[in-house]
């Protein structure tokens, strides 16, 4: 279910050490929607959980680096995001 609210659903994630799945979450450095606190209660939350999840943050992109129609689209970055995200996949044999 998708939560109308992303302020909402974002503070669900912060709590990190309740998630049990395994995922790998990436952010853009320069977001006006995930604050770098949210991000960091999230990465601590997830060290805790012991869930196997990681965040990645690339710090000098815009929130859209990957959305190839948007002004803030970094193809070089969007690039590699999408290999660290393959290859992660391809470790857990997906």
């Amino acid at each position: 279910m998708r939560c109308k609210d992303h302020r909402r659903q974002l503070d669900r994630l912060g709590a990190g050490a309740d998630y049990h799945g395994d995922a790998q979450l990436v952010y853009a450095g320069i977001d006006g929607f995930v604050k770098p606190e949210v991000i960091d209660k999230m990465t601590a939350g997830l060290r805790s959980s012991g869930s196997g999840s990681e965040i990645v943050v690339f710090p000098n992109v815009n929130h859209g680096f990957n959305a190839d129609y948007r002004p803030t689209y970094d193809k070089i970055t969007a690039t590699y995001a999408t290999k660290l995200t393959l290859d992660w996949l391809k470790q857990r044999g997906v």
